[in-house]
């Protein structure tokens, strides 16, 4: 490929089985931007045997990365430009990268996938002026997530990371969907402002012991699945709040929902160490499900049965009253 140099106006660059080790000079050396400054995306996949990547951050116009099965790549070249990286992109794809160990300083892209990154250690994401969406699926060493100002990010998905630690939301303003699945060493969420999150979901996360919520505006739909050490959960203030699903937390002993006053739909199933349940202001709640709580004995309604079309309790087998 060294004499394959293509022209200033090439502007998408697909590359498959390369079979050596480093890329063209061409590619590798500063000044790529000025070589391929109308370079609008590129799609790499299969060289299995390079282990350094181009300076890609350098491409003033790149809106596309694709890297899919690049087995070798530890890092990604940054060059000596000072410029600010990544510019204008929009799209990340990252996928079967074992040996990845870290993800350069740069802004989240409006969508970006990483995926099978199992090297992965840490990723430190800064903020991005367009609309964004971020999934990370299946690094199994990465052990921190930071987010920092990120004023676009609207919906973040994490699938399978079983080293995740920790995850902490600096500022976020515009997420509205937030779902973790299957983290199983995350212990400590937290989100510091997310005036606009709409939906949180969380399954599988053996961990975490407490989630407490401060304040949730916009919270309207929160589904916690198979967190078996979850032990408590305080909703402080989510007045938009209208559906709240918890199933199979079998350790959650303590629900605290202080003023819920849109809640419509409530779902329990399979928390055995839930003793009592009190909802004290929640007038819309409509449907109520509670199932295989075996340790519950009380459970006050206040000012609920005059709006409930559904109430459907089973096998709680130490309820005394209602």
């Amino acid at each position: 490929m060294e004499g394959l140099q293509p022209n200033r106006q090439l502007k998408e660059l697909y590359i498959e089985g390369y079979g050596a080790t480093m890329f063209p000079s061409w590619m590798m050396n500063d000044g790529l931007g000025s070589r391929l400054p109308n370079l609008i995306e590129i799609e790499i996949r299969g060289c299995s045997r390079c282990n350094i990547l181009p300076p890609f951050s350098q491409l003033p116009s790149l809106k596309s990365l694709t890297l899919y099965d690049m087995k070798e790549v530890e890092e990604l070249k940054e060059g000596s430009s000072a410029m600010q990286l990544f510019q204008f992109l929009e799209s990340l794809k990252l996928s079967r990268m074992p040996k990845l160990k870290e993800l350069w300083r740069m802004e989240v892209p409006s969508f970006s996938v990483i995926d099978d990154c199992s090297n992965l250690a840490s990723s430190e994401l800064h903020s991005s002026p367009s609309p964004s969406k971020l999934e990370i699926n299946e690094c199994n060493k990465l052990a921190s997530l930071k987010l920092h100002s990120s004023p676009s990010l609207s919906k973040l998905k994490i699938n399978e990371c079983n080293n995740l630690a920790s995850l902490e939301l600096h500022s976020s303003p515009s997420l509205s969907k937030l779902e973790i699945n299957e983290c199983n060493k995350l212990a400590s969420l937290k989100l510091h402002s997310t005036p606009s999150l709409f939906k949180l979901k969380i399954n599988e996360c053996n961990n975490l012991v407490s989630l407490k919520l401060h304040s949730s505006p916009s919270l309207s739909e929160l589904e916690i699945n198979k967190c078996n050490n979850l032990v408590s959960l305080e909703l402080q203030s989510s007045p938009s709040l209208s559906k709240l699903k918890i199933n199979e937390c079998n350790n959650l002993a303590s629900l605290e929902l202080h003023s819920s006053p849109s809640l419509s739909e409530l779902e329990i199933n399979n928390c055995n160490d839930l003793a009592s349940l009190e909802l004290r202001s929640s007038p819309f709640l409509s449907q109520f499900e509670i199932r295989r709580c075996s340790n519950l004995t009380s459970l006050d309604l206040h000012s609920s049965p005059n709006s409930l079309s559904r109430l459907d309790i089973k096998k709680c087998l130490n309820l005394a009253w209602i």
